[in-house]
């Protein structure tokens, strides 16, 4: 459906009507870090609200606060009530809620969240600590610990400079999980789906069939889960508990194109998630009394990576570790100081 309104060409943000009165901003991160796009998806009318905010920036006037500037001009324009009150992050990663800030100091936008998102998104502090836990399959030697803290520290505080993660410094409205939203007169289900986050939610309406992903689903490529807060068997569950949602037409995902088959992508992402649980656990098992340990088992699997490749793949790596240990289907014991995976 055509929205009407014209691509920002100069940083390429992208706006589409997808359904009736639901619009997608696709919003660009162009840095020497990430070439990449998030989704937000603005569900225009007189109760209006925000789904996801983007990237953060230095100055409050941000495309999506233009963005959203010109949606409710026309739809005025068209004589139709457009008042955007409320905004909501599908979880707590920074390029899903940095530009809540920017949203509610611009235009006065009330900024929901629930308990567990509200730590995250209100305060650096607490969002760094949120994502800080020791990584006992890394098998980092107590004398490096230190070390090793104080570089991820000052790369994270790098990053998120670069990035421009922003926080709510105003009130935030704090809602229960598993609540109904009434949004533009139509009732919105917040369903909690932890997995990839410990804190994501996604907005169904049973009406239309539609569903607010946030991460969850992506039509193209595989979502991402790595430690702390990401659980490969929470993953799974709530992927299982959105094939019973009936009548689900369509997920409107965070990245990438909406998904006009859910139903078969959920089914394919579960499939694909357990047979690389097996393959890792055919891996363990081929490798007989002696083991594998974590760096072993990662060589093997990503022969050639950088730095940044490494630690997004890791992650994969280990919570598909975490699942294979939780299942019984694999063992740990220490050699030399070493945590060795086996059968």
């Amino acid at each position: 459906m055509d929205s009407g309104l014209k691509t920002n060409k100069n940083n390429m943000t992208s706006v589409k009507e997808v359904a009736p009165d639901i619009f997608m901003v696709s919003l660009p991160m162009n840095s020497r870090l990430s070439k990449s796009s998030v989704n937000a998806f603005v569900l225009a009318g007189n109760d209006g609200l925000v789904f996801d905010s983007g990237y953060g920036s230095w100055r409050k006037r941000t495309p999506l606060v233009d963005t959203i500037c010109k949606i409710t001009r026309q739809k005025k324009h068209r004589g139709q009530a457009c008042d955007i009150k409320r905004a909501i992050a599908s979880h707590g990663h920074w390029d899903h809620f940095s530009g809540l800030g920017h949203l509610q100091d611009v235009l006065g936008i009330e900024v929901l969240a629930t308990e567990k998102q509200v730590q995250k998104i209100g305060s650096k502090k607490n969002f760094k600590a949120s994502f800080h836990e020791k990584n006992e399959h890394l098998n980092t030697p107590e004398s490096l610990v230190r070390w090793r803290n104080l570089r991820d520290n000052l790369i994270t505080e790098i990053y998120m400079g670069v990035a421009k993660v922003c926080f709510v410094s105003g009130p935030i409205t704090v809602i229960s999980e598993n609540t109904l939203l009434s949004i533009n007169g139509e009732s919105w289900q917040v369903i909690p789906v932890p997995g990839h986050s410990d804190d994501d939610i996604v907005l169904f309406n049973s009406q239309r069939g539609i569903m607010l992903g946030g991460d969850l689903i992506l039509l193209s490529i595989n979502t991402w889960l790595g430690p702390p807060k990401s659980d490969l068997k929470t993953y799974l569950n709530s992927l299982e508990r959105l094939l019973k949602l009936p009548g689900l037409k369509v997920i409107l995902a965070a990245h990438g194109s909406p998904i006009t088959e859910p139903y078969q992508r959920i089914e394919a992402i579960i499939k694909h998630r357990k047979k690389k649980a097996d393959d890792l656990f055919h891996l363990v098992a081929g490798s007989g009394k002696q083991g594998l340990s974590y760096p072993e088992i990662f060589k093997i699997i990503y022969p050639k990576t950088n730095y940044f490749q490494r630690a997004l793949l890791g992650g994969m790596v280990v919570v598909t570790l975490d699942y294979l240990i939780g299942q019984k289907k694999i063992i740990t014991s220490q050699k030399n100081g070493k945590t060795i995976y086996k059968v």
